[in-house]
């Protein structure tokens, strides 16, 4: 709360992830946050706070590195994509994905890491979203646990309401050396795709746990559009950082 009602902090993330942020939403006064309006970016346990943000205020922020991967992964893209959300007019992210049909469609861009989302289902601070396009990843977690959160949120009524679902990294979902008759994570895809006819979904959006992370605002309505082989989605309904950065300017950990 110090920090992010600091009207001298425009931007606020967390060092690293890490299990904990569920624990203190209902001690967060979201309106007094909403009020000083500085940017937030941060992935895995951090989808919490997106989430919560959104339901509860409105407010757009950014699923996006922590403040780590900028040293013990720095790589172009991540950082570009970062730069790009919170400096440019228009927020663009494009990724290759040869399977996507022709589409060009408008709606709310909001997910996050599925354990987390999964969560808060049921709460005030799941968000309501009808005609959104929902971004889900997950690590160390099995293909049939990854299903039976899915599950759980096509049976509340989420995944069917959505006019498209990307898909990031699921990493550690197969094992190693998969036999025969393991349940892979590409069973997950076919079943979701036969369950869900209706809804676009894609794979291959880079974010969260993935070594290649782009920066992607939570709760923009964004267009998404396919061009020879990849995906493309654009907004200019984003939170910017304007501040002018010079030899004083000072920075709080």
């Amino acid at each position: 709360m110090s920090m992010a009602c600091n009207p001298d902090i425009d931007l606020v993330m967390p060092i690293r992830g890490g299990y904990g942020l569920t624990r203190i939403l209902d001690r967060i006064d979201f309106e007094a946050i909403a009020a000083a309006d500085p940017v937030f970016c941060g992935y895995s346990d951090f989808t919490a706070f997106n989430l919560a943000y959104f339901a509860l205020t409105g407010k757009v922020s950014y699923q996006g590195p922590n403040g780590t991967d900028f040293v013990d992964s720095p790589l172009y893209f991540t950082e570009k994509s970062f730069h790009s959300a919170l400096f440019a007019e228009e927020w663009t992210c494009s990724f290759a994905c040869r399977e996507a049909p022709p589409s060009d469609m408008e709606g709310i861009l909001w997910g996050g890491n599925l354990s987390m989302i999964v969560s808060l289902l049921g709460s005030k601070y799941f968000p309501q979203i009808d005609g959104g396009i929902l971004f889900l990843e997950d690590c160390n977690d099995r293909a049939y646990r990854l299903e039976r959160s899915l599950m759980q949120l096509d049976m509340a009524g989420v995944l069917s309401r959505h006019k498209a679902i990307l898909l990031g990294d699921f990493r550690d979902s197969d094992p190693a050396h998969p036999k025969e008759n393991d349940f892979l994570f590409a069973d997950v895809l076919a079943w979701m795709k036969k369950r869900l006819p209706h809804v676009t979904i894609l794979t291959g959006l880079p974010f969260g746990h993935s070594p290649v992370k782009a920066t992607l605002p939570v709760g923009a309505k964004v267009r998404m559009r396919t061009e020879k082989g990849f995906v493309v989605l654009s907004t200019f309904d984003h939170p910017r950082v304007t501040a002018r950065f010079d030899s004083h300017a000072h920075y709080v950990a």
